[in-house]
């Protein structure tokens, strides 16, 4: 029985050795695939690197316009005041058409009066 195990150890050291140089080749071979994918996600990580600085860029340009957005909103007429002046605007404007149409009206009597204060003028011995 002793030589049997020392048989089956030999046979197994035999089998490593000769499947050894294999085994390594094996090896060598799987780490130049794990190094050519370590240079891939390195070259993912150089952009997620510029991504991540244009996402900061684009933040602080955001929060640079909120300023302005905020400004705006508390500026800015709406539509409720457009149609407020708009309004306004056109009941100045009626009463200005109005009063035009009462200007012509006033001009043509002043002018009948003074045409028959001319007439009566004479009549009255003012002239």
């Amino acid at each position: 029985m002793k030589n049997e195990v020392g048989v089956d150890v030999i046979k197994d050291v035999k089998f490593l050795k000769a499947h050894a140089s294999k085994t390594d080749k094996t090896f060598i071979s799987i780490e130049k695939r794990f190094d050519a994918v370590d240079k891939r996600f390195d070259a993912v990580d150089k952009r997620f690197d510029r991504v991540e600085s244009q996402i900061d860029s684009l933040a602080l340009h955001i929060y640079k316009n909120t300023d302005d957005i905020a400004w705006l909103k508390d500026n800015m007429a709406t539509k409720d005041d457009i149609r407020g002046i708009t309004d306004t605007l056109d009941v100045m404007l009626k009463i200005l058409t109005k009063n035009e149409q009462e200007v012509t009206f006033m001009g043509e009597r002043v002018s009948r009066n003074t045409n028959d204060i001319i007439t009566i003028k004479p009549l009255v011995g003012l002239a």
